[in-house]
């Protein structure tokens, strides 16, 4: 097992403005202090609000980091299982299963995206390892990518794959937009309703799947193509490999245990549907095929990436030091539960000096009842946040960090409430330390 990083005590309540920090609607209390590496430090606080109008007491978890004094920091995204679909797992054991594949020592982990309460696994755009996993279901969404050496970055994606054919010399399909990656091809068919995104995705016509989303595509029905590859889907580069088998509706392969194509290593599989499935019925085995991907240029040096996962773009908190228009947040919450409740959330955020956060907000018990976004994004400025954006709060916020006070591995913040266990999730964002 990795070791874990080894780091000072502090247990003397201080205040925060002691460490830089300065707050104009609530007055902080640091109940904790843990240098855990290098430019790395986890702070617990009381917030005391100065106004009634401001909310309640809250507690928040901060992991804060800078990669500018210690290159030797890593962000991985993990999914559980290892999987896409049927993959939701508590943070903290996605933590303990990756320990021995992790790059270096473990520092603190958050759980990420919104996930899909049906069929499991993260919606919106994520990446690890420079490989896609997920995207196409939400255009535009706000998300946070890293670098190789844990630089944070903040923009929209925008992912898009397209999918060409050639057939001997001859180009017969140019550049046909592809609807998603790793997704489930039809939500109301599958019954997969991710009810904590806000609204149903997409009806998707053409989806790529790949070994990471299950031992099989789980579609039914429509036309799909088994693609032999060696390639994986990644930002600017093309995919080439040949249509092995294709397979319409009379003629669907399905076993006893699971339905679609298998997703063997070396493999993808096209699944269309509809319009698309008329579109590419005159494709063939023996076609070679080319799948291009293509991101916005801020995030080419990204490895990880995680977020858009929601109708509203995020939500997006803050950009360029000042407070994001969340009105549509307002619109979309018709039942009054996201925006204006208090919630629990998860928060990652940059400073314009390069260093940056993930803030864990605790919710639903006496002391700590959550925050409303508006409360959320005065906190976000007084941390010296620059761009900030919601990943998935509620039930779901969770930060888990080293311990050796308990002789226990780690110590969670968890917001599952009463005495339920730690929420299940689609994947972690897992901060390392590799050795000197």
């Amino acid at each position: 097992m990795k070791r874990l990083a080894g780091f000072l005590l502090i247990l003397i309540f201080l205040p925060v403005t002691a460490f830089g920090l300065s707050f104009t609607e609530f007055t902080p209390r640091v109940r904790l202090e843990l240098p855990l590496a290098e430019g790395v430090v986890y702070q617990q606080i009381d917030l005391t609000p100065t106004s009634r109008s401001v909310g309640m007491s809250q507690r928040v978890h901060l992991l804060d980091v800078n990669p500018n004094v210690n290159p030797r920091l890593h962000v991985s995204n993990v999914l559980g299982r290892g999987k896409i679909r049927d993959n939701l797992t508590m943070t903290s054991t996605m933590v303990k299963s990756s320990l021995d594949s992790l790059p270096g020592s473990f520092l603190g982990a958050v759980n990420g995206d919104f996930f899909d309460e049906g069929n499991g696994g993260p919606v919106g755009c994520n990446m690890a390892d420079g490989e896609w996993l997920t995207l196409g279901e939400f255009e535009n969404g706000w998300a946070i990518g890293f670098t190789r050496d844990a630089r944070m970055i903040v923009g929209r994606p925008n992912p898009t794959l397209t999918l060409s054919v050639q057939r001997g010399a001859r180009l017969i399909l140019d550049n046909f937009p592809i609807s998603a990656l790793n997704a489930p091809r039809l939500d109301r068919a599958e019954k997969s309703i991710p009810m904590n995104v806000v609204e149903e995705r997409k009806d998707n016509e053409l989806v790529l799947y790949t070994p990471r989303y299950e031992a099989s595509t789980y579609t039914h029905g429509g036309t799909d193509f088994l693609i032999d590859t060696a390639g994986t889907i990644r930002t600017h580069q093309t995919v080439t490999g040949v249509i092995r088998e294709a397979w319409g509706a009379a003629g669907f392969q399905e076993n006893a245990n699971r339905k679609g194509l298998l997703l063997e290593p070396g493999t993808m599989v096209l699944s269309a549907l509809g319009a698309a499935a008329d579109k590419l019925s005159f494709l063939q085995p023996g076609d070679r095929v080319y799948i291009t991907c293509h991101a916005d240029p801020v995030f080419d040096d990204a490895v990880v990436i995680s977020g858009g996962g929601r109708p509203d773009y995020g939500p997006l908190l803050l950009l360029d030091g000042k407070k994001a228009d969340i009105t549509q947040v307002q619109e979309l919450d018709e039942r009054k539960e996201y925006f204006y409740s208090h919630h629990a959330r998860n928060i990652a955020a940059r400073r314009a000096d390069g260093s940056w956060f993930f803030l864990v907000i605790e919710g639903y018990r006496a002391g700590s009842y959550g925050m409303q976004l508006d409360w959320a994004q005065t906190v976000l400025l007084d941390l010296g946040a620059q761009d900030a954006v919601n990943l998935d709060g509620g039930p779901s916020a969770t930060m888990v960090t080293p311990s050796q006070l308990s002789g226990q591995p780690f110590t969670r913040s968890d917001n599952s409430g009463g005495n339920r266990s730690e929420t299940r999730v689609g994947n972690a964002l897992i901060l390392t330390e590799e050795a000197k």
